[in-house]
């Protein structure tokens, strides 16, 4: 389920090639990006950055930090969540 959300997430925008489709596919990337923090075992914060041409976009869901609640920032450390063996 997870990675069919990031998948679906990044084809969607990955596919935009005009800048009025490019808006609807950010909305809709950032939408997904909200939807990843709130699944019960997903991160508490996510940050993605979306090339389009020479444009980087930065796009952030949920916060960096449960302690302070700060919204993820492009220049933050992340580290990679481990799964134990099912």
């Amino acid at each position: 389920m997870l990675a069919r959300l990031v998948a679906a997430a990044f084809l969607a925008a990955a596919s935009v090639s005009s800048a009025a489709l490019a808006g609807r596919a950010d909305a809709a990337f950032n939408r997904a990006l909200e939807g990843l923090v709130a699944l019960p075992d997903g991160p508490p914060g996510v940050i993605a950055i979306v090339q389009r041409g020479d444009d980087l976009a930065v796009h952030t869901a949920g916060v960096a930090s449960l302690a302070d609640q700060q919204a993820p920032r492009a220049t933050d450390h992340m580290r990679r969540r481990a799964r134990s063996p099912s």
